[in-house]
């Protein structure tokens, strides 16, 4: 995405070079493509830090006001521009209003008048396609083939399909030959925390409060080292909305995620959520866990429908869980074959006892019940889910 007007970056450095700290900057934007165009725009000068605050200049002031007082500049995205004069009233920061279009003489006299040093316009030309996510401050990363790990993400066909617990116990048992991490994407019922006897993240939290960037120097903070040589990124500590995972923060996280491991395994919700697209479009491969109930498996043909649409050459393998595998396959599962239009590929047979006992204690079927007949069945998905794809 080019930019209209002059950069962000020396409208505000020109206001902070003697500064003997880092330039502390709050971006405000409820356009994703725009909040990355700003992020990458603040990324050019390493004197600047920075968070973002994903809405409008009054939504960040009722929602906390002291982060904006503490800034040394604010960079918001103009909204409504009576809303906004209102809000800048009460500010005492510097200030940068952001424009997707140009603004009439008249509004940008109002905005000085009310304190605003400078007013800009940055938008993409015309002919420009939809703009890829922004990595700050590194540059766009190289395809996963050339450099990245390999990320295998879950998804679930309904809520309590077992996605979680497989998710966990193939990522315990990688970690055992490869440098594996195990996210936790479900940030309002994520249950990796439990089924590891790990803590809730703080850092998550702050992550998606737009208080720290999803960074090298965060997965230090972050990634809980589990006793099974796993690294894992368990859901915030507190509850929040689907929505307060950005694209491009999600996007920006597996790449930085793919950087150090081998494999990132990634627990997805049971909601659609906006935030899909970046994690489908890095994925190596996708796992859709299911049962044989018919409600299932017809959300199984939604999701691989989904999937299909936008990304063709995507491998998706379905997991037929709570199931042992049969035989011979019966009249029900070459028909749930054909409602799917996708073969039932493996298979993972019920073991509520040991289940309920890996989860209640937080040791993984994989570490305290290797023998059982579903650790057996996990360990032989692990081989065929983690082998190479055809992607990679």
């Amino acid at each position: 995405m080019t930019i209209a007007q002059p950069n962000m970056e020396p409208s505000a450095s020109e206001h902070i070079v003697a500064k003997p700290r880092a330039t502390r900057v709050l971006l405000i934007a409820h356009t994703p493509s725009l909040a990355d165009v700003m992020l990458g725009e603040m990324a050019q000068d390493a004197n600047v830090t920075g968070s973002v605050f994903d809405g409008t200049l009054a939504g960040a002031l009722a929602a906390d006001a002291s982060q904006l007082q503490s800034a040394d500049f604010v960079v918001f995205e103009l909204d409504d521009i009576a809303a906004d004069l209102a809000a800048l009233a009460t500010l005492s920061t510097r200030t940068i209003a952001v424009a997707k279009t140009t603004i009439d003489a008249d509004q940008t006299a109002r905005l000085k008048a009310a304190g605003v040093q400078d007013v800009m316009t940055l938008k993409a030309p015309e002919t420009a396609p939809p703009p890829a996510p922004v990595v700050a401050p590194a540059p766009a990363p190289t395809p996963i083939a050339q450099t990245g790990g390999q990320v295998i993400v879950f998804m679930r066909a309904r809520g309590g399909a077992g996605a979680t617990t497989l998710a966990t116990n193939l990522a315990v048992g990688q970690a055992a030959s490869a440098s594996t991490a195990l996210i936790d994407l479900d940030i309002q019922n994520g249950a990796i925390a439990l089924a590891l006897d790990l803590s809730d993240s703080g850092e998550a939290t702050k992550l998606i409060k737009g208080q720290v960037a999803p960074d090298a120097a965060f997965l230090d903070r972050a990634m809980q080292r589990h006793s099974s040589g796993l690294d894992v990124l368990t859901a915030p500590d507190v509850f929040a909305p689907l929505s307060a995972i950005t694209p491009a923060l999600v996007a920006r996280l597996i790449d930085t995620l793919r950087g150090r491991y081998a494999h990132v395994v990634i627990d997805m919700p049971q909601a659609v959520v906006e935030w899909i697209a970046p994690v489908l479009e890095r994925a190596s491969k996708v796992v859709l866990v299911s049962d044989m109930t018919l409600p299932a498996l017809k959300r199984s043909k939604r999701l691989l429908d989904l999937i299909g649409d936008e990304h063709m050459t995507l491998p998706v393998q379905t997991v037929i869980n709570f199931e042992k595998k049969p035989m011979f396959k019966s009249a029900a599962h070459k028909e749930a074959e054909r409602l799917i239009g996708q073969p039932l590929d493996h298979w993972v047979p019920a073991n509520a006892v040991a289940a309920r006992r890996a989860t209640d204690m937080g040791i993984p079927l994989a570490i305290g019940a290797k023998r059982a007949p579903i650790s057996k069945a996990i360990a032989t998905l692990g081989a065929a889910i983690f082998a190479v794809s055809d992607k990679e």
